[in-house]
């Protein structure tokens, strides 16, 4: 019994440790340290729940775990390896600012990502958001009945998330890398995504080594089938 608790604890960690990074801002790491903790904000959820299409919030989550902004970061980098240095350059140069930007942002990382590139993003987007959006519902008085419903739904979705974040990447650095990677692909200029770096850099060094972080406590290979 206690074994199979631990287990439990031990995946919810890790699971949770993947949304965390989507903290970013003032107070992020004291969230993200206290986040396995106490999961979702009450009040966020709160504010949350008017804005939130539940047909639209699921489609979208989905699309996070198969397409993704990897499959448009996916789409540049073959392109960009398909020509020589020289011909990225005029390339880029004819382009307007925000594609030039997200061109420049693949080229830098194309040979220092996996073949899974930016994916580590949409996994933590995915699974911060499903938990958001499951929050969200149970506050409502009119789901009370489907309550069971919604938190099956919300398991089952980032049990799918934390495995393919396991079968893409091998370790918290590299899946690290490829989040950082995928915020800065998704800026709409240079000077952005210099502003998103300098924002979670912080942040992110302390979750890479500190003692308290959930990213420290979380063993990238956690058993996830129970």
């Amino acid at each position: 019994m206690f074994k199979k608790r631990k287990r439990r604890q031990n995946k919810s960690l890790f699971i949770d440790s993947l949304a965390v990074l989507c903290f970013k801002g003032m107070g992020s790491y004291y969230w993200a340290v206290n986040y396995p903790k106490y999961g979702v904000s009450r009040i966020g959820a709160l504010y949350s729940s008017g804005k939130i299409d539940k047909e639209i919030a699921s489609k979208k989550l989905d699309w996070l775990l198969t397409d993704g902004f990897q499959k448009r970061f996916s789409s540049i980098k073959k392109e960009l390896l398909q020509l020589t240095e020289s011909e990225q350059n005029s390339l880029i140069d004819s382009l307007d600012s925000e594609t030039a930007h997200k061109y420049r942002v693949v080229r830098r990382y194309m040979n220092r990502l996996n073949e899974h590139g930016i994916a580590a993003y949409d996994i933590s987007y995915c699974i911060y958001n499903n938990q958001m959006y499951a929050r969200s519902a149970t506050l409502l008085w009119s789901n009370f009945k489907h309550l069971s419903l919604i938190r099956k739904d919300r398991n089952e979705r980032s049990q799918r998330a934390a495995e393919q974040a396991q079968s893409l990447f091998s370790n918290w650095n590299e899946y690290v890398t490829s989040f950082i990677a995928g915020g800065q692909f998704l800026q709409k200029s240079a000077a952005d995504a210099e502003e998103f770096t300098k924002i979670i850099e912080p942040t992110f060094t302390k979750l890479l080594t500190s003692k308290h972080s959930p990213l420290r406590n979380a063993d990238w290979n956690t058993n996830l089938n129970m």
